[in-house]
């Protein structure tokens, strides 16, 4: 996943200034957020499937 460093951060041995972006995996994106490196991560909304639509009783 794609996050924005909000401080500067060393990530695989890289010195990264704020404002980059990197791929990170989650657990990763997770103690970023964590440690206030990046903006907390959002969870992901419930999506609620639609009712379906009622058969017709029309002849």
């Amino acid at each position: 996943m794609k996050v924005v460093l909000q401080t500067p951060h060393t990530h695989a041995g890289i010195a990264y200034p704020a404002g980059t972006a990197i791929e990170v995996d989650p657990p990763t994106a997770a103690w970023l957020a964590q440690h206030a490196v990046i903006a907390p991560l959002s969870r992901p909304r419930a999506v609620r499937n639609p009712e379906p639509e009622s058969p017709s009783t029309e002849e």
